[in-house]
């Protein structure tokens, strides 16, 4: 299932009137009518919050469209 973390504490007030107490460091169902609504007290969960049993590859050639950086 896919999540968001909560970035602030807040009451969100929903379509009804009502103020729903959101906690920062909740976690939400990505795909939730409250996270929907008020995306930007929602992020994605850091990288290094997933377990891995080896390191993340980096892709060696851009994808179609996309450009590389040079050092």
């Amino acid at each position: 299932m896919d999540y968001v973390i909560a970035t602030t504490t807040a009451h969100l007030r929903e379509p009804n009137g009502t103020a729903l107490l959101v906690t920062v460091g909740e976690r939400w169902a990505a795909n939730d009518p409250v996270v929907k609504r008020h995306p930007g007290a929602f992020a994605a969960p850091p990288s290094d919050d997933i377990r891995r049993s080896v390191a993340p590859v980096e892709a060696a050639t851009a994808a179609p469209g996309e450009k590389r950086r040079t050092k």
